[in-house]
């Protein structure tokens, strides 16, 4: 399902959500825009939103107190925007990677 939504506001969303678990164990989280992303996008706004809680839940769980998770949005063209999630976590293995790291929409 295909509908038109802006993403800062749905990054924003995600992190406010989990701020208070975050703040629980004095992790910063902190959301890196690029400002050329346009400010609607076209894609499911839905279940990107769920992924993004799912990565940012996973990484408050495994990053260690006083840690930080970035938030990082770039456009990379008329079709592709990258975000990812960085955190000083205990990581996944490389061999693990592989599956979890495929394009989606």
């Amino acid at each position: 399902f295909c509908e038109k939504f802006d993403l800062r506001s749905l990054l924003d969303q995600c992190i406010k959500m989990l701020s208070l678990k975050a703040s629980d164990k004095q992790i910063q989280l902190k959301l890196q825009f690029d400002p050329s992303i346009p400010s609607k996008l076209n894609n499911d706004g839905h279940r990107i939103q769920q992924v993004m809680i799912n990565l940012l839940a996973n990484a408050i769980k495994f990053t260690k107190a006083e840690g930080t998770i970035i938030v990082q949005a770039q456009f990379l063209s008329s079709k592709d925007v990258e975000v990812k999630v960085q955190d000083n976590g205990i990581g996944i293995r490389e061999e693990d990677q592989r599956h979890l790291f495929m394009e989606y929409g």
